[in-house]
């Protein structure tokens, strides 16, 4: 999906004022008709973008209703969301949702815009206390630093790190990152020991996002990752920053190898991934070769890949949870059933109903009636 269609995506789901900006250029407009004080929020959003600040990636989350949300893109383009209920005509509970569902997507795209990836599902192959045993025994084995200066260091020294990582070959990547430099680091900070510490989080950073690549669960994988970005933050000398860089990298090959040991990985990252795709699909029509291609895989080993981890196909697995959505909106919303079955991709209120009902053992609007007294 492009960043167009995730803003339509999101914009289907709570239907508030988005503007996409290029500069003083509208790239894209979508503004409710009934909304009245339009001229205010273009005021308001011409406004921002004037003194706007935010680097590429980094966005501001909405805590308020008048709050204004925003992300800027790769090209430099910013999207600006909001006010949420400029008219003050939503109840408290729709303002809620409307809010959370926001910085939900303001999460997710500005986690795709710095990793330039999808990450999977949080399924594990390994334990959490394996992974800690595996981080303590590395925090043990710290080496010394070594550093020239003279032309900046050639990049077939990354590669090799990096060939080294993905391989997930422990004694390769310590014979590349102790091989000599052909040249000096480059300056990434006025002072240098921050520095030295930007060079270790580049690798800690490059080490977490190949190992998502590879197929390990995304939150394993920042899970160790951020210990060390918090380490490099405690770190007080050069000498210290530099060998917990050779940790991280170490840290990270070792889970690689340990992962690249399993026998079903494969599978199992492919139903991740597929989890993860279907869900971007809740409010938009899909089409589960294509899921099956952003995998990696065929069309027949995906499904029966799925069938083997979910006992479901993926067709049923996004049905639940688009019923699930429902409960949400049903909840929280005023728009009518047939709305919110449309919104949902049912192919019509009754087929909707039908399914509601059958995995909650309520109507829609038995649901709806009697909210308060369900515990779904």
């Amino acid at each position: 999906m492009t960043y167009k269609e995730y803003i339509n995506t999101l914009y289907q789901s709570v239907r508030v004022a988005m503007v996409w900006y290029q500069g003083d250029k509208e790239l894209l407009s979508l503004i409710p008709r009934n909304i009245k004080n339009k001229e205010i929020i273009s005021k308001t959003h011409r406004k921002l973008i004037n003194e706007y600040t935010k680097s590429i990636g980094q966005c501001n989350f909405i805590v308020y209703e008048d709050d204004i949300g925003s992300i800027k893109f790769p090209d430099n383009s910013i999207l600006l969301i909001g006010p949420v209920d400029i008219d003050k005509i939503f109840t408290k509970d729709h303002i809620k949702l409307c809010i959370k569902c926001i910085n939900m997507w303001l999460t997710m795209v500005s986690h795709m815009i710095s990793t330039d990836i999808i990450p999977q599902s949080s399924q594990s192959q390994i334990s959490f206390e394996e992974l800690e045993s595996l981080d303590n025994e590395i925090l043990n084995t710290i080496s010394a630093n070594d550093y020239m200066l003279g032309p900046h260091n050639q990049y077939r020294y990354e590669a090799g790190l990096v060939d080294a990582i993905s391989n997930g070959d422990v004694e390769r990547f310590k014979r590349a990152i102790e091989a000599p430099m052909m040249g000096r680091l480059g300056r990434l900070a006025d002072n240098e020991l921050q520095s030295y510490k930007c060079h270790a989080n580049l690798l800690n950073a490059i080490a977490s996002r190949i190992a998502i690549r590879v197929g390990i669960p995304y939150e394993i994988s920042f899970t160790l990752s951020d210990k060390y970005f918090l380490a490099v933050d405690r770190a007080h000398s050069i000498d210290e920053v530099w060998k917990l860089r050779k940790m991280v990298g170490i840290a990270f090959t070792k889970l690689i190898g340990l992962y690249k040991s399993k026998n079903e990985l494969s599978e199992n990252m492919w139903v991740s991934r597929a989890k993860f795709e279907l869900c971007q699909f809740i409010f938009n029509d899909v089409d589960m070769k294509k899921i099956a291609q952003n995998v990696g895989c065929s069309y027949t080993n995906l499904q029966k890949a799925f069938r083997k981890f979910n006992k479901c196909t993926m067709t049923q697995y996004l049905k639940e949870k688009r019923l699930e959505t429902s409960l949400d909106l049903l909840r929280s919303t005023t728009n009518s059933i047939a709305d919110i079955a449309s919104m949902l991709k049912f192919a019509n209120q009754g087929h909707f109903c039908k399914d509601f009902k059958a995995l909650f053992g309520v109507t829609p609007s038995e649901y709806r009636l009697h909210k308060d007294g369900f515990t779904i």
